[in-house]
Order: C-alpha cells, then sequence, then structure tokens
C-alpha cells in the first residue's frame, strides 16, 4: 500500500465545500489509543487477513499528527446530512479500493450532536472512548485565574512558578522556529521513549521544520531555557479562538526536580497567553485527570464511531454494541 494519506472532499462545481483527512493507520495508532471494543476488533482484523478477506489496516478520520479529535470541516451554507452522506459515500470507496475492513472516527466530542447522529445514520456504532480536558478562559489576567482555584492549589502554583525563576529557567515565545528542528525532536524523542518505553518517536526533524515553514502563524512555540540552554518546550496549535495543545518535550539530564519546567510549560504558560491573547478555550487533551481538574480544566466526553465493511463482522461489532460493560470486560 503506497498511499496512506487522503482527504475526501465534497464539491459543488469547482468549489470545495467539506473535507476530512483520513490515514491508513500503518503504525497502528489506533490499537493503542481505541476503546474497549479494541481487543475484538484486534483478533477480527487478525482472522479476516488470515484467510485474505481483507487486510489488516484500520481507516482512521481525523489528522495522522496527533490532533485528538475526529471532525468533518464544511461551509455551512450546505446541508450538512447530504454532505455526510458524500462523505460517508467516499470513506466507503477507500474501504472497498484498497480492502480495508475498518473505519473509524476515532474521538467524537459529545458536543459534536450532529456529526453523532449522522455517524449512527450511516452504519458506525458508538462506544465511549474517554474524557479530554480544557479550560474556558474567562479571566482578565492570570491572577484573576489563580483566584479561581482552590486555596492550597493556587499556593501551590504560585511556589512552583517562584521556584522555576529561583532556578534560572526563562521561558519565552520563538516564532520561526525551523532551526530548532534538531533540538525540538530530540526533546519530544526523550518525552516519548520514556513513556513508551525504548520505542522511537516518528516526529523527525523534518516534521518540525515543516511545520515551522508552513504553518505560520497557527502554531505557538513556548521554549523554556536555564543557562542559556533548551531544557523543554510546549508546541501549541491555534485556530481562531482556540489553543490546543499538541507536543512537548524535555532534557531530563538538564533538569533539577524543583524546576518545575513541565507544568510552567504546559499549562501556566499557555494559560497566561490565551489569556493575554484572546483566546476562548485551551485544550489540554486525555489523560491526568487528577492534574487537569486541579488546575481548572473540565472534561468532554469523546466516542469512538466504528463501521465495519466485511458484513459479517459488522455484525459481531453490532452484537457487541449491545453488550454489557461488565461482559465487554470479559471478552477483552
Amino acid at each position: 500500500m503506497k498511499q496512506d494519506l487522503y482527504y475526501v472532499a465534497v464539491y459543488c462545481g469547482e468549489n470545495p465545500v467539506a473535507v476530512t483527512p483520513c490515514f491508513v493507520d500503518l503504525k497502528d495508532v489506533y490499537f493503542g489509543n481505541a476503546p474497549k471494543i479494541t481487543p475484538l476488533l484486534k483478533r477480527m482484523l487478525v482472522v479476516a487477513n488470515l484467510f485474505n478477506l481483507c487486510n489488516r489496516y484500520v481507516l482512521l478520520c481525523h489528522s495522522p499528527a496527533g490532533c485528538w479529535r475526529s471532525k468533518i470541516l464544511f461551509d455551512e451554507n450546505y446541508d450538512e446530512r447530504l454532505i455526510m452522506s458524500k462523505i460517508s459515500d467516499g470513506i466507503d470507496y477507500i474501504c472497498k479500493n484498497k480492502r480495508i475492513t475498518i473505519s473509524s472516527f476515532l474521538c467524537v466530542s459529545a458536543s459534536e450532536t450532529n456529526l453523532m447522529d449522522s455517524l449512527n445514520d450511516f452504519g458506525y456504532w458508538k462506544f465511549f472512548w474517554r474524557n479530554t480536558y480544557s479550560i474556558k478562559i474567562q479571566w482578565k489576567n492570570f491572577d484573576e485565574y489563580l483566584m479561581s482555584l482552590n486555596r492550597q492549589t493556587r499556593e501551590n502554583i504560585r511556589r512552583e512558578l517562584r521556584k522555576s525563576d529561583e532556578n534560572g529557567v526563562k521561558i519565552e515565545v520563538v516564532s520561526e522556529f525551523g532551526h530548532l528542528s534538531g533540538v525540538l525532536s530530540n526533546l519530544y524523542s526523550n518525552l516519548f521513549m520514556k513513556y513508551n518505553k525504548k520505542q522511537t518517536s516518528y516526529y523527525d526533524a523534518s516534521f518540525f521544520e515543516n511545520l515551522s515553514k508552513h504553518a505560520g502563524d497557527r502554531v505557538i512555540l513556548f521554549v523554556a531555557t536555564k543557562k542559556g540552554k533548551i531544557v523543554g518546550f510546549a508546541l501549541c496549535m491555534r485556530q481562531n479562538e482556540n489553543l490546543e495543545g499538541f507536543k512537548c518535550g524535555f532534557d531530563y539530564s538538564a533538569r533539577s526536580k524543583n524546576d518545575f519546567v513541565y507544568f510552567n510549560l504546559a499549562y501556566y504558560t499557555p494559560i497566561k497567553w490565551a489569556i493575554e491573547n484572546g483566546i476562548k478555550e485551551v485544550y489540554f487533551g486525555t489523560g491526568m485527570e487528577r492534574i487537569k481538574s486541579k488546575r481548572g480544566c473540565k472534561p468532554d466526553e469523546t466516542f469512538s464511531f466504528v463501521k465495519c465493511h466485511v458484513g459479517i463482522l459488522d455484525s459481531l461489532v453490532r452484537f457487541y454494541s449491545m453488550v454489557p460493560l461488565s461482559l465487554k470486560r470479559k471478552l477483552a
């Protein structure tokens, strides 16, 4: 399979009116992040591949670059259901043409009610995925934000910021970072390998170089230095009034326990920047519920929608969607 990235687009004449990115999951991202149905799906794919019914890959309908959000971008002047039917037809065509068993909108927010209804109508089965976390910005300055937190958390944050400053950590926004691509790749690899055993990250220097070249002012890069050396970064993506934490990385050998570089880079500095730059909401992704909740984040339920493009397997998924959670755990 030579091509693994697709854009399913709908046109009115020569004008695009809707688009969604899709990619064939050649690196099994899906099986590391999918909902509880994953073990069953993986077994199904192994069997289907064994009998040459289709290949073992999943078509994921969201950005391949790690943005945990499945969306369809569309012109609101057109009928959304009609657009969704065309998008669905396009995904079905790719799966048929490439003999792909499963397509999935991995992470659909509960607030995307129209998309969820449409996916149900076009043969996708819904499964709870996980909570994502975000902060709605409603303060005039960072001190007001701190005052919205409980006393203990507020005092801890002020202490962490003070210790970070005392240890000589400085954080600044870097607008053009192509020359730092190698450094950013290495720092991200440090973090990736720390939590993924010895697996190598696939975000090499060229990824960050191209991001700097083509994403322009949609990238907000916070860089932390200590004694003139870069010890960490947090890269966020801006879309209108939204800011999303995207990637971060650290030089663990150059940090001390009292630097508090992680919290300063990943939370406090982006929140302060968001307040000062008219951002309405900051997204912090999944995981670390306690840490994020303490700092003012609110959960948002997200769901995974799965469609099997082989009849008998689709029947199994439909059955599984109706099984009680306690039994699903035993099946997994």
